[in-house]
């Protein structure tokens, strides 16, 4: 129970009046007298021809609670029921002690205190249950308006309440009782003060800013507090509002002009978060600073900086021109800000940038010819078909509000043809490097081939290629990097390179690795008469050697093989037969000697004899 009780019934001023002056005139008789020992749990006595009776004020009827006859005889209590009778709190963060008492006449008890929040002031409503088992508390305006309740765990986790800040003076009331009727005891009640609400929550008392490099501290206080800053921008400028990350989240930011409209919403930046505008005049703007989903209060480090005028158009009227070869600062003003940048083309020409964001290339009839978003730092190439004025527009920087480097390079010409009549020759034995400029590029190169020979083509370190010959399918031998080639006849052999990973530049190299001993196929097959023999070798998995011989229909025949390649024959209409077989027709029959393996290289013989 407390150590004292406030008498004073002017704590309330020209409310408390106005209350007796309402509720008089609803009196019949001589309250005075008639309430003289009648005492009501809340609310005011008044005489109802000429018995005593309890009636609630508008506060009570708001704020729920009964107004119910007691007599003093009944009750000791502490602290006042209602708002004539609340005790007056200094809000200085003194603890003052109460006691819930047992229900009375089928009222349940309560404790009202009052105290002034000052303009822009946080408090804190704490109550520390005692004997009660827990603590209820809700918090009231003038009217007996809810505005807030907390509810305490036990006495380890106290009932608290942040008390958001008023633009004025204002006097507000805690009601204190247990969270469950019946539920009574000692309880400790505290009201402190709790910082100051540093900024306006609106765009009329918005704090002014003026840009610099210095950071400042934007501290939001209860869930759902805004604070706005403004500042006037010089025609041209841009600027960047920042704030650092706040017990390991970011606040929510926009940015507004002076009518209210957003222009700009939280971007994620390096260990922060950020909003830009960039202003086309002078003007106001504002910047609301809002909760996220972390315990209040939290501080945030902030900054508004002045990111200067904007280097380049927006537009291709005003277009910055470049020089190949020459690197040109870039900084974005604002996320939606656009650089234009203009080069003159040649035709033919393959043209390299490096930069960073979104890059799109027009024509001067404003054609969008290539777009490219800069994301792990890769180039993107340009041929130019017809010559004349190009505009590189960049934005959506990933680094806006930072300068970073651009750089156009003139490569020349393609350095290679794309086509097998257009290929590029290199003799056998040689190296020679490209560049894929485009996605589905490709460079052609070849070289002259011998009916006998068999090759090593080589192209690293991402490329994929089709092989081309005058005389149709070329065979070949998948290989890492490459393939082995099998020529079958003395003719041009292209290889059409194109990418087959992220590298854009290519290095291909063809080597003779051997020479073929027999023909293979039926246009090259070596001819051989009965009893016939041969033995040879298998220069690569694509090898194979072909023989030709006359056998007489109806004899049977033993074919014989050995070493890493198997025999076999063909009848001339090409039904396959092996080891001992008869001749189904007379006629030229065709022998294959090949390993069936993709890998497996070296000797062989066999014989083919009458049984």
């Amino acid at each position: 129970m407390s150590l004292f009780r406030s008498s004073s019934r002017n704590a309330l001023g020209p409310l408390t009046a106005a209350l007796l002056v309402v509720l008089a005139g609803c009196s019949s008789g001589d309250d005075a007298e008639v309430c003289a020992d009648v005492e009501c749990s809340a609310g005011l006595c008044f005489a109802d021809d000429g018995k005593p009776r309890c009636r609630c004020a508008e506060w009570e009827e708001a704020a729920g609670i009964t107004c119910e006859q007691v007599t003093p005889a009944m009750r000791l209590d502490e602290h006042g029921d209602s708002p004539e009778d609340a005790t007056a709190l200094a809000a200085d963060g003194e603890e003052v002690e109460g006691a819930v008492q047992l229900p009375t006449a089928g009222v349940a008890d309560r404790d009202v205190f009052t105290f002034t929040a000052q303009a822009m002031h946080f408090y804190e409503v704490r109550c520390t249950p005692r004997t009660m088992p827990d603590c209820a508390v809700r918090l009231m305006d003038a009217s007996g308006a809810v505005v807030g309740s907390a509810v305490s765990q036990g006495a380890a986790v106290p009932a608290r309440l942040l008390v958001r800040p008023v633009q004025q003076p204002t006097v507000l009331f805690v009601e204190v009782s247990g969270a469950l009727a019946g539920r009574v005891g000692a309880y400790s009640l505290q009201v402190s003060p709790a910082g100051v609400d540093d900024h306006g929550n609106a765009l009329a008392t918005a704090t002014v800013r003026q840009p610099s490099a210095e950071s400042f501290d934007v501290t939001l206080g209860y869930e759902g507090d805004v604070d706005v800053f403004t500042f006037r921008s010089v025609a041209g400028h841009g600027y960047r509002f920042t704030c650092d990350p706040g017990n390991g989240s970011s606040p929510r930011l926009e940015a507004r002009t002076a009518l209210g409209a957003r222009v700009d919403s939280t971007s994620n930046v390096l260990n922060g978060v950020a909003v830009g505008v960039k202003a086309a005049g002078e003007a106001s703007w504002f910047v609301e600073v809002s909760y996220v989903e972390v315990p209040a209060p939290v501080t945030y480090r902030c900054r508004l900086e002045d990111l200067g005028a904007d280097q380049h158009a927006d537009v291709t009227t005003g277009a910055t021109p470049l020089t190949p070869g020459t690197e040109v600062p870039v900084r974005m003003e604002s996320r939606t800000d656009v650089d234009v940048l203009s080069f003159t083309g040649v035709a033919g020409h393959v043209y390299r940038i490096a930069s960073q964001g979104l890059v799109r290339i027009t024509n001067a009839a404003g054609t969008e010819l290539k777009r490219w978003d800069f994301v792990g730092g890769y180039k993107v190439y340009y041929e130019v078909t017809t010559a004349g004025p190009y505009y590189v527009q960049l934005s959506n920087a990933s680094a806006w509000g930072s300068t970073f480097p651009f750089l156009l390079e003139d490569l020349g010409l393609d350095d290679h043809g794309d086509t097998a009549a257009t290929a590029t020759r290199i003799a056998v034995g040689s190296t020679v490097t490209g560049l894929l400029h485009e996605e589905y590029e490709v460079d052609a190169i070849s070289f002259m081939a011998d009916a006998d020979g068999i090759y090593r083509v080589t192209c690293e370190p991402d490329c994929g290629m089709n092989l081309e010959a005058p005389s149709g399918w070329v065979p070949r031998l998948s290989q890492p990097n490459g393939y082995i080639i099998d020529a079958r006849a003395a003719e041009p052999i292209a290889m059409l390179v194109h990418r087959a990973g992220f590298s854009y530049t290519f290095t291909l190299r063809v080597e003779r690795i051997g020479t073929d001993d027999y023909g293979d196929d039926e246009l090259g097959a070596t001819p051989l008469t009965l009893p016939a023999s041969a033995s040879g070798a298998l220069q690569s998995g694509a090898d194979s050697d072909t023989f030709s011989v006359v056998l007489q229909a109806g004899r049977t025949y033993l074919l014989e093989s050995t070493g890493v390649a198997s025999a076999v024959a063909y009848a001339p209409d090409h039904t396959s037969l092996r080891y001992r077989f008869t001749a189904p027709v007379t006629g030229t029959y065709t022998v294959f000697m090949s390993s069936g393996s993709s890998i497996r290289t070296g000797e062989w013989s066999f014989t083919l004899r009458e049984e």
